[in-house]
This record gives C-alpha cells, sequence and structure tokens, in this order.
C-alpha cells in the first residue's frame, strides 16, 4: 500500500484534487444545501468526480469532510449526526479510491469570526476541530498525530492520536498560535509533536 512517505520520498510533485465544491454544483448539487449530506445521498455523483480526479493524475484524495463539524451542521440541524456523516463520507471515498491513492479528510472553516471580530473564542473552536478529528481518525482506523513544524517528538499514545498516525496541516499566526487544523492524511507515519499542537496529553500548553 502506498503511503504519504512514499509519495514524499519521490522526486516529482504529488498532486491533489481540488475545487470539489464547485465540480459537485455542476454535476447537480444546490446551492444552500448542506454538501455533505447531498454527496450522502448521492454517492454515485462523487465517486465518478473521484473516478475523474485519479484519471487526471490525483494521487490523494480529499474525502469530502470539509464543513462536517458540529457548528456548521448544527445551522442544517444536522449535529447530532456529526458521526455519521464524517464517516460515511470517509468510507464513500475510500471505497472510490484505488488501491495506490491516498485518501485524506478535509476540515475547513466553521463559519464563525473569532473574538474580537465575532463571539467565538479560539478554544472553542480548537474543541470543534478536536471532535471533528476524533471522529475521522476513528473512521479512518487510524490514530492522529501531527506531522507539520514540529519541535518535539512524544511516542506515549497519549493525546488525540500516538506518532503512528497521519498528519495535520496546520499554521501558526503571528504570536505563536495554531489558528488551522486543514487536512489529516490518514497514511504517513508522524515523528514529531508540536509544541502548540492540540495532540498534546494536555491542553495546559502554550497556543
Amino acid at each position: 500500500m502506498t503511503t504519504f512517505a512514499d509519495l514524499l520520498s519521490q522526486d516529482t510533485p504529488v498532486f491533489l484534487d481540488g475545487a470539489t465544491g464547485s465540480q459537485l454544483q455542476k454535476r447537480g448539487m444546490p446551492t444552500g444545501v448542506c454538501p455533505e449530506l447531498w454527496i450522502m445521498e448521492h454517492p454515485d455523483v462523487f465517486t465518478h468526480l473521484v473516478e475523474e480526479y485519479m484519471e487526471a493524475g490525483s494521487q490523494i484524495i480529499y474525502a469530502p469532510t470539509f464543513t462536517a463539524n458540529r457548528v456548521k451542521l448544527d445551522e442544517y440541524g444536522l449535529g447530532d449526526r456529526i458521526h455519521e456523516i464524517n464517516q460515511t463520507l470517509v468510507s464513500i471515498t475510500r471505497n472510490a479510491a484505488r488501491e495506490n491513492v491516498l485518501v485524506a479528510a478535509d476540515i475547513a472553516m466553521t463559519g464563525k469570526q473569532l473574538v474580537p471580530m465575532g463571539d467565538m473564542e479560539f478554544e472553542t473552536l480548537i474543541d470543534v476541530y478536536k471532535e471533528q478529528i476524533r471522529i475521522l481518525a476513528d473512521a479512518a482506523k487510524f490514530d492522529v498525530s501531527c506531522s507539520s513544524s514540529g519541535v518535539e517528538r512524544r511516542g506515549d499514545g497519549t493525546g488525540i492520536g500516538n506518532t503512528s498516525a497521519a498528519g495535520i496541516c496546520h499554521s501558526f499566526g503571528a504570536d505563536g498560535r495554531c489558528i488551522s487544523l486543514l487536512k489529516i492524511l490518514f497514511t504517513n507515519e508522524c515523528i514529531y509533536d508540536c509544541k502548540y499542537c492540540i495532540n498534546r496529553k494536555s491542553n495546559d500548553v502554550p497556543r
């Protein structure tokens, strides 16, 4: 089975898919609906799109979990189905992907502004992402750990996951706080533990 490390070890670009939402709209998904629920109700449309991406050369396919967090799902009255939705979308994507194509879960916006521009506290946002990451890690049957911006290593199996899992792409603000957790790759071996990562044993760490 191809791993993320295998792809990175090649001296060639790695191709991912993209523009999933707009491509689905071209294939009949109306505006204003919950994209995740629509895909669950029309898996054949998404599967065909995945086939097109792979034919075009995509080596990593994003599961369409971009806004499948509790905050966004609550807007559609679907917050209580967060486990079902995330797990089903990962399953649909895995079934559509070829054996040598990796599957990544996509974590995106909640639609809420952080304080002081909005009313959502930073720690609340982290908790929202934590919940979705745990669900996705379980759906993938892999642990979750951090493989970017590493400054320390931890191998004790604590936190959301341990070092035998996939990566989280994230970025830091000027004050050093982790401000985004965007992608989880379900294949890879993480060798780092990031000082500001939510995967640490205690939440009592600088962010």
